[in-house]
């Protein structure tokens, strides 16, 4: 009888060591599959998010996608040997809710920068103007955005904060270039030369400006105090927003050298005063500059 006990008690551990032993093996095979599919899954995910332009989020989006593989690997192994993932899987809830709680600010920063970079709000590169900061985006992260502002300021703003953003980046931008002539001046001529000049700039520019809307000079925009105000636009194509002040800076240096050469004064401002004279009634007008 007490041989029997013992026999029945050994065969017991063995075969229970043998169901632990299987159990772990299955548990190693399921670890090293789990591995392979996170890398691949890793990789899957930056290339897609390289194909919408969501190249900034690249990294740290495959990095999520690796872990949450791996974590799910772990989960099923040792399910495989034995342990009460239930216990787990709880805890991890808690403490998840716990942080949730505590990093309130952290989640609401990072959910609003994964919606901007997956909805191409803005991608490194591009020149902004977030909340009245404008700049030049460096870095496009889940939680902050990068701006450098032309003097060198180099702006970070957290992602939960964002309003409204301004994208001088996208498909096309418009160069204004604003003059004025003197009221004493030949408006029509003023005209002239400027749509000149506009048609030498599609010219000059042919692969950026748009055959269905032309640069034209725009006409009379305003009667200010000293000048009327004439404007030229002209719609562009660019790949960096950058290519706007050089083509506005030419523009300006075309405008002034041709209104010199065709002799049409761009004033500036003047003030006149109507003085009365001592010996009479009569007014004295005086120009002077202001």
């Amino acid at each position: 009888m007490p041989n029997d006990f013992f026999s029945g008690a050994l065969r017991t551990i063995q075969e229970n060591w043998l169901t632990w032993l299987t159990g772990l093996a299955i548990a190693l095979i399921i670890v090293f599959l789990g591995w392979v599919l996170a890398r691949l899954a890793a990789s899957a995910t930056r290339r897609a998010m390289h194909r919408t332009h969501a190249k900034s989020l690249a990294p740290m989006m495959s990095t999520l996608v690796k872990v949450a593989v791996l974590a799910t690997t772990c989960v099923t192994a040792l399910d495989q040997v034995g342990f009460d993932v239930t216990t787990v899987l709880a805890g991890a809830g808690v403490l998840g809710l716990a942080i949730g709680f505590g990093a309130q600010t952290l989640v609401k920063d990072c959910i609003s920068g994964f919606f901007m970079v997956v909805e191409n709000v803005l991608e490194e590169g591009d020149w902004v103007d977030v909340d009245g900061k404008f700049g030049k985006v460096t870095s496009v992260g889940l939680r902050l955005t990068q701006l450098r502002a032309f003097d060198g300021t180099l702006w970070h703003v957290p992602n939960g904060e964002v309003k409204i953003v301004g994208n001088l980046s996208k498909e096309w931008v418009r160069v204004v270039a604003k003059v004025g002539i003197a009221y004493e001046a030949d408006l029509g001529k003023g005209l002239k030369v400027l749509q000149q000049l506009a048609d030498e700039f599609r010219e000059k520019h042919a692969e950026l400006c748009y055959e269905d809307d032309p640069p034209v000079a725009q006409g009379v925009v305003s009667l200010d105090d000293s000048s009327v105000s004439l404007r030229l636009v002209a719609r562009v194509r660019h790949g960096q927003s950058g290519d706007l002040w050089p083509l506005q800076r030419e523009l300006f240096r075309a405008i002034k050298e041709r209104f010199d050469a065709e002799e049409i004064e761009i004033p500036f401002p003047r003030r006149v005063v109507y003085h009365k004279t001592e010996e009479g009634d009569g007014v004295r007008v005086v120009t002077e500059a202001a």
